[in-house]
């Protein structure tokens, strides 16, 4: 059974969901004529009226049903549009391109785009937690965090709080404890493994009843991982790979081969032998196992585009100045050299066909962004890769699904969030327009509920500009890319 589908795998154990809000905030709410966004049906049903008490939605029905309480709170969702809350399921707010020192002034970013979750995916654990504790002090999304992920080596990252080296099985053993001990909700995995220290951390995680996910190493091939009880894969590494015809000579020789300009023709070949055949049996068998796949095909369009990318853009106001530098067009090679850059270009064409054919075959899929790496900004990059996915060949909702219900159902919270529903947590998002027409609308953010608190655009904007004068005052030293 997938390992995903117990609370204790995520070690809720009410950490998360207990985050206090800053903001006093009245015990009853009433939104009132809102059409609401059902993500299952796929549909709107207009004219409705959803009460919330404290942090849950307690109904939602015709008004014709409703008698609200005369205490309550009304706000006019006439022409408006209710959402549940998104998730970005792949961030980085404490390590790679963020720091602990500063990453907090994302979190209301974040929050601004109507992304009241995240799950990170490796950095500062001490500095994750802290944030969590004293979550009053500033508003921002719901956090499940793994710490630092590991891999074979720190080479390349900024700070030992980023990753955790192991190179024995009993390394990789105990460094899985470690975190679980240190309250990490899961464990992320990096591309560098050996078979031998892949197989560790699967046991061993599975010995504590805890997810693992990330990278599937290029010792290991997707359909072993996927047997092997990883709760979801992210980037889509090796899937091209293991839908070859020659995948197991090209997998010998991608780990034989001497240089870039050999690897790069092995990747011809892997694209030359594709095999839809093969590609449609393993995603049928993903799906029916539940094996999740997270593309974050934004991150690999941008990363594609470094050298073209916007010095203008005012998603740039959120991050310090030292990023700004160093994300400067003309610093692109020193990120990522022109090769790089051409096979990742490539590998967007690939991964745009490859998330069309799992959604054809029932592969559940999650939204994530990978922000903060360069130039894949907090909250903004989460509605670009809802855009990539219906580019992919998803309607708008399937899009939004990704974001909202196939996220609660990741974790096991699907009675609990992921949809607008009496009962879920009032994690909310009000739109100008209708996400089912164009699902570009999820970007005009009206008003978002976290868990409750209401926030007007007049207190999201804020949250922007006080962000914006923040990060125009830290003083961050450049972080070498991974």
């Amino acid at each position: 059974m997938r390992r995903a589908l117990t609370l204790l795998l995520w070690a809720w154990a009410g950490v998360c969901l207990a985050q206090q809000q800053p903001k006093e905030q009245p015990r009853l709410i009433a939104i009132t004529g809102v059409s609401v966004v059902d993500v299952e049906s796929g549909f709107n049903v207009p004219n409705q009226t959803v009460l919330i008490d404290g942090a849950k939605i307690v109904l939602v029905s015709h008004p014709r049903n409703v008698g609200i309480p005369k205490h309550a709170v009304r706000i006019n969702g006439s022409g408006k549009y209710l959402i549940p809350g998104l998730w970005d399921m792949h961030t980085h707010v404490a390590g790679v391109s963020a720091r602990p020192e500063w990453g907090k002034h994302l979190l209301p970013v974040f929050l601004a785009h109507g992304v009241t979750g995240i799950r990170d995916m490796g950095g500062d654990l001490a500095a994750l937690k802290e944030w969590r504790r004293t979550a009053a002090q500033i508003p921002g999304p719901e956090m499940i965090v793994a710490g630092p992920f590991l891999d074979t080596t720190a080479q390349g990252y900024g700070s030992p709080q980023e990753v955790i080296a192991v190179t024995t099985p009993e390394e990789a053993r105990a460094a899985v404890r470690k975190l679980h001990a240190e309250g990490a909700n899961f464990i992320k995995i990096g591309s560098r493994l050996t078979r031998a220290l892949y197989f560790a951390i699967a046991d061993e995680t599975g010995k504590l009843n805890m997810a693992f996910t990330g990278h599937v190493p290029d010792a290991v091939p997707v359909e072993e991982a996927s047997f092997s009880g990883m709760g979801s894969m992210e980037h889509l590494f090796g899937v091209m790979l293991q839908c070859s015809s020659k995948s197991a000579e090209l997998r010998k020789r991608l780990a034989e081969a001497k240089d870039r300009a050999e690897r790069a023709k092995i990747a011809d070949e892997i694209e030359a032998t594709f095999s839809e055949e093969i590609a449609g049996a393993l995603f049928k068998e993903w799906a029916k196992r539940g094996t999740y796949q997270t593309p974050t095909l934004v991150w690999t369009r941008n990363t594609s585009m470094l050298d073209k990318g916007n010095p203008a853009d005012p998603s740039l106001r959120y991050v310090p100045e030292a990023l700004r530098k160093e994300w400067s067009p003309a610093n692109a090679d020193k990120i990522v050299s022109l090769a790089g850059r051409a096979f990742y270009a490539r590998k967007l064409k690939n991964d745009l066909r490859l998330v069309g054919l799992m959604h054809k075959a029932g592969v559940p899929l999650l939204a994530g962004s990978d922000a903060l790496d360069p130039f894949v900004f907090p909250g903004d990059s989460l509605h670009s890769e809802l855009e990539l996915l219906v580019s992919a060949g998803l309607s708008p909702v399937e899009a939004l699904r990704t974001a909202t219900i196939n996220a609660a159902r990741f974790m096991a919270q699907e009675r609990q969030r992921g949809e607008v529903r009496a009962g879920r947590v009032a994690d909310l998002v009000m739109l100008d327009d209708d996400p089912l027409k164009d699902i570009r609308n999820t970007r005009k953010v009206h008003a978002v509920f976290s868990r409750g608190v209401y926030y007007t655009r007049t207190e999201l904007d804020k949250m922007l500009n006080d962000a914006a004068r923040t990060f125009g005052a830290v003083a961050a030293s450049p972080t070498p890319a991974p």
